[in-house]
């Protein structure tokens, strides 16, 4: 996928009968959202050019089924896209700053995270339900949590204020995760139940229990996002050294000691 300016917002959909091995979407400075699918060469034409916004795309979010997809950007707009007929179908307003995070919990409510410290859930069609206050600074991201999880609550959420924040599906604080000295811009879930995250403290840290049970320094400034894999529970990390690193807890695929001796610090 090529644009004319830097990407800043990547999100993937899953597989599903119309599209075999999935989409993925990315937006940036461009102001301009791109849907490919994979497979294709990155010159080949998009699978569909979503142009709306009128600054630098920040956050991008697939729904479960791939049949929506939500951009929010530094115009301080939120757009519900319809992916196959390529149109907006509804706008999240009433933010008043920088859209840094989406999560679009199921097919029916949607968070957003904005410079202005709240949190806000939507209907996917638009209407603000409730703004959900509690972050001391700029909230950046989110992760869903499943039911029965240890903390007993339905989504977390992370940014500036470097603390990852847990809270039920309305709005009420459930608890909170301390350990991290610096922003915070990516968490997720792992399938066992761990909270992983990463920031500007150079590093990935894994929760569990309430506690940080794990931190991976990184030789790098910044940790820009971290993703765990769905099925093996290994950690992948994207940091501003321009490298990808993954992470395993099974010794069969993990590094020999001579690639990971000067690298990071678990």
């Amino acid at each position: 996928m090529q644009a004319s300016d830097w990407f800043n917002a990547l999100a993937i959909a899953k597989p599903s009968e119309k599209h075999p091995n999935g989409l993925i979407a990315a937006g940036g400075k461009e102001t301009i959202v791109y849907v490919k699918q994979p497979g294709t060469t990155s010159d080949s034409d998009p699978y569909r050019i979503l142009p709306r916004h009128a600054h630098t795309i920040s956050c991008l979010a697939f729904s479960e089924d791939g049949s929506r997809l939500i951009s929010g950007g530094w115009d301080s707009q939120v757009f519900v896209w319809d992916v196959e007929a390529g149109e907006v179908v509804a706008e999240l307003l009433g933010h008043t700053m920088t859209v840094w995070g989406i999560l679009i919990y199921d097919q029916k409510f949607v968070f957003t995270a904005c410079a202005d410290k709240n949190i806000r859930m939507f209907d996917i069609n638009g209407k603000l339900l409730r703004t959900i206050e509690g972050h001391t600074d700029v909230p950046r991201c989110f992760c869903k949590i499943p039911e029965g999880h240890w903390s007993g609550a339905a989504f977390a959420s992370a940014g500036n204020d470097e603390v990852i924040r847990l809270w039920s599906l309305d709005g009420a604080p459930m608890g909170e995760l301390h350990g991290h000295e610096a922003y915070i811009y990516s968490i997720a879930i792992s399938p066992n139940g761990d909270i992983v995250s990463a920031g500007e403290d150079r590093t990935v840290r894994v929760f569990r229990d309430g506690k940080c049970i794990q931190t991976i320094t990184h030789p790098a400034i910044s940790i820009w996002s971290v993703a765990v894999c769905e099925e093996t529970g290994d950690i992948v990390s994207g940091a501003s050294d321009k490298t990808i690193r993954v992470f395993s807890r099974d010794p069969e695929r993990q590094a020999d000691a001579e690639v990971c001796q000067n690298d990071v610090t678990p």
